[in-house]
């Protein structure tokens, strides 16, 4: 496997990892748009090198990106795995409330895929997923389907620095996250204290008069 995405709403990225780089990223992108809800699918790279495999939750969507020639049922497997993760780490008010790149999950997407490339499967014993999946569930389309003008999928199959360029991102996007949660609390503070102070005159408005001429 070597790129993964969890996103929502088809157009919300939550989170990504890889260790390659090229133009599959923004290719995804299309994918997403495009993807049909409820599904899982295949999408087959026409120089036969690599396939997009799309899953969708409700409005979340599992992708990845493998080399060919993987088990269709193992890397879904694998999707399916990394859906239950997910959802066990962050609520559904999380999920729903955050901005992209709001969940820092790309942590556990590296574990599972170093785990899965390492041992070419998901231990589905371990896995203790609800269903079994069958090849009959997975539908397959050319990606030459999908790209616009003409485009190409591009990899340059060697890790690179492009990790740093990824950890920027993301400590880029929370800090902007931090940054808006702050200003939220700071918010509520204040509500909290004007609330207060209106009760506090509304009281002794009662005790005192509006006038304050019985105390």
């Amino acid at each position: 496997i070597l790129f993964s995405l969890i996103a929502k709403d088809r157009d919300i990225v939550l989170s990504e990892y890889t260790e390659y780089t090229g133009n599959f990223q923004a290719l995804s992108r299309q994918i997403l748009a495009k993807h049909p809800p409820q599904k899982m699918k295949s999408y087959l790279d026409p120089k036969k090198e690599y396939e997009f495999h799309c899953s969708s939750e409700g409005s979340l969507v599992f992708l990845c990106m493998t080399e060919i020639n993987i088990s269709r049922i193992n890397i879904f497997t694998f999707l399916k795995q990394m859906a239950m993760n997910f959802k066990n780490t962050f609520s559904p008010q999380q999920i729903e409330n955050s901005i992209a790149f709001g969940l820092n999950f790309q942590n556990t997407m590296k574990k599972m895929m170093d785990d899965f490339n390492r041992e070419g499967h998901v231990d589905k014993a371990k896995a203790l997923l609800p269903e079994l999946i069958e090849t009959k569930d997975i539908t397959v389309e050319n990606l030459n389907k999908i790209l616009e003008r003409g485009e190409k999928l591009d990899i340059i199959a060697s890790k690179s620095k492009r990790l740093e360029g990824v950890s920027q991102t993301y400590k880029k996007h929370a800090v902007t996250y931090k940054r808006q949660q702050k200003c939220r609390h700071y918010r509520y503070v204040l509500i909290g204290l004007l609330v207060v102070g209106i009760l506090g005159w509304l009281i002794s408005s009662f005790i005192c008069g509006f006038d304050y001429g019985d105390c």
